[in-house]
């Protein structure tokens, strides 16, 4: 299959479920990870706490 360069694509992530009180909420994970594949970017390890 093949996409033209200029194909643009929308992604969503559904976040409105939070996880259990001290666990990490893997929606935000899986949306960290999806991110940090496409542009490179990376949490600091700092701030990981504000996605649990």
């Amino acid at each position: 299959m093949s996409v033209s360069p200029q194909q643009q694509f929308k992604v969503a992530f559904d976040v409105a479920k939070g996880a259990d009180v001290g666990k990490v909420n893997r929606k935000f994970d899986s949306l960290a990870r999806f991110i940090k594949a496409m542009f490179g970017l990376t949490v600091v390890e700092s701030k990981r706490a504000c996605f649990r």
